[in-house]
């Protein structure tokens, strides 16, 4: 018996068309990975990772930005990167008897580091050659200490329930401002400085269920005059977060989170209001959510304001509807107008994870954005940014894009198998019923031409795989991940037709490499052939959205 020969042909072009569909899939990941949604931003880039939940510190610094975020073990990561974003120093930093898990009780002015514990201060310096310095105390009993750089002062806030003191630290050395009586349940202390003016800003609970925001306008350390700009309704199941205030021609801008549980579930929204400086009136108010800005859902827990280029923005992290291959969080910012009006959000990651905690800076070289994306067990950092530098060197495609992209195309030939029978059913049922009726009238004929029998069960097969294409592949759940190509509605009609053709010339080197086979081989061979090319082609979209999200 003559040993049949392998099918070196008809195997070789049946891995060509395989690798052929495949590079369509690995472009399209390609794309899709370096997809940004606005032309002023660059594309995010990894930094590093760390284990806390907590807010990046950035700082940029003679032409550098620095970067920190924290660890589990109390260790500080920090990152000194170019304008343009390459990393230059990186470290990890472990300061002994400070707990960095805590929320608000450090904080990065310049090259300067200030940690609270146990109501004292201390300060680390940072430098580009030795990194950062063990923190020295500077100042002890500052109950509630909060530090802020205001009008290029470092500006020290405290509380406790007798007296409210504000410092500002000249050469390290505390020198009091302003100090109150504490008449008030107060929660939060904020000191700001508009146009030569002082001014404190007291977040206290004003009645059982209230909560007020009162303006102090403040001269030589005495209250001048005060003015609450903000009262809200509490209850047993809401929480509010902490108060941001800012100004800008003339207005002063606030925000704060709400918490609200319902029904077991965690439900976050921002509260924003606008108040004029001058008489202190409040002129808007209104609580943000997803049904208040277009394309966004979901809204995560962390808000806050940023004034860039005499506009003030809103800047947090909600699902994204203009990112229809991922249903994670992406940072975006809308401008506020002076009435309140809030813009369409202009997203500004786009990395397949939750993007959360933003972090938001000015500088000379232009907007700096960083963040955490939520990875299982750990957060990796991230940073983007306006400077054109930036944007031209982080504008390619990096090996990591390749290596994902590669690997997610990798994917396609395999999951095409077990779709090959769920998306095709209904065309194959068809099929063989035909082939079976085919069968009995070509027997009762006695036709025994393999050739055009062949022909005849091929033509009726593409005829029915036309008409139930549409129904089997562009179905609501793949459609939604499909390249805008495939969505064509002349490329839906030539689809099927080059799919048949490409099925059509590996049944040609088929039939040559097996020319004993009948009828009933070349038939299955060209079915079998076509409905895998056609769940090559679009089973991946199926999965496109998980393929992402993990």
């Amino acid at each position: 018996m003559r040993k049949r020969k392998f099918m070196f042909g008809t195997v070789a072009a049946v891995i060509l068309v395989i690798i052929l569909f495949t590079s369509f899939h690995f472009y399209n990941y390609l794309t899709i990975q370096s997809m940004t949604f606005t032309d002023e931003w660059g594309r995010g880039v990894l930094l590093g990772e760390n284990t806390i939940r907590r807010n990046p510190l950035m700082e940029y610094i003679d032409g550098n930005l620095l970067v920190c975020t924290f660890n589990k073990d109390n260790s500080i990561n920090y990152y000194l990167s170019e304008e343009n974003g390459n990393v230059i120093k990186n470290d990890t930093v472990r300061f002994e008897h400070y707990n960095v898990q805590k929320k608000n009780n450090i904080f990065l002015l310049g090259t300067n580091l200030f940690i609270v514990e146990n109501e004292d201060l201390y300060l680390s310096t940072f430098s580009k050659q030795s990194g950062f310095t063990n923190p020295k105390k500077i100042m002890t009993n500052i109950p509630n200490a909060k530090v802020d750089l205001v009008n290029g002062r470092y500006i020290i806030q405290s509380f406790n329930d007798e007296e409210i003191v504000i410092y500002e630290l000249i050469d390290n050395e505390a020198v009091e401002l302003i100090t109150l009586d504490n008449n008030w349940d107060t929660k939060q202390v904020i000191y700001k400085s508009f146009n030569g003016e002082e001014y404190g800003f007291i977040v206290h609970n004003s009645g059982p269920w209230n909560r007020e925001i009162l303006a102090l306008n403040i001269k030589n350390g005495k209250i001048v005059d005060s003015e609450p700009i903000s009262n809200d309704k509490m209850t047993t199941r809401t929480d509010f977060g902490k108060v941001q205030i800012e100004e800008l021609n003339g207005k002063i801008y606030y925000i704060f989170r709400i918490r609200v549980e319902a029904q077991g579930e965690m439900h976050y929204w921002a509260s924003i209001g606008i108040v004029d400086l001058d008489s202190m009136k409040e002129e808007y108010k209104e609580d943000i959510n997803g049904d208040n800005i277009p394309y966004c859902y979901y809204f995560g827990n962390e808000y806050f304001l940023h004034a860039n280029d005499d506009k003030m923005y809103l800047v947090t992290y909600a699902g994204n509807g203009k990112n229809k291959y991922a249903s994670s969080w992406d940072v975006f910012q809308a401008e506020i107008d002076s009435d309140g009006t809030i813009s369409e959000p202009v997203f500004l990651t786009n990395s397949f994870k939750d993007s959360i905690e933003p972090t938001m800076i000015n500088t000379e070289a232009g907007q700096y954005l960083s963040w955490l994306d939520l990875e299982t067990g750990k957060y990796m950092l991230n940073i983007n940014s306006t400077n054109k530098k930036f944007i031209e060197l982080n504008e390619g495609l990096t090996a990591s894009d390749y290596k994902q992209a590669f690997i997610k195309a990798l994917v396609a030939p395999i999951i095409a198998i077990p779709y090959f029978i769920f998306t095709s059913f209904i065309t194959i049922l068809i099929t063989l019923l035909i082939f079976i009726f085919l069968n009995i009238i070509f027997k009762k004929l006695r036709y025994e031409n393999v050739r055009v029998k062949t022909l005849i069960s091929i033509a009726l097969y593409m005829i029915i795989n036309y008409i139930t294409f549409n129904s089997s592949f562009y179905t609501g759940q793949v459609i939604r991940y499909m390249p805008d190509i495939l969505l064509n509605s002349t490329v839906q009609l030539i689809v099927p037709l080059v799919i048949n053709s490409m099925s059509g010339i590996l049944l040609f080197i088929f039939s040559k490499e097996r020319k004993d086979y009948g009828f009933n081989e070349y038939a299955i061979f060209f079915i079998v052939i076509n409905v895998y090319l056609n769940n090559l082609l679009f089973s991946t979209f199926a999965l496109m959205g998980k393929l992402f999200l993990y």
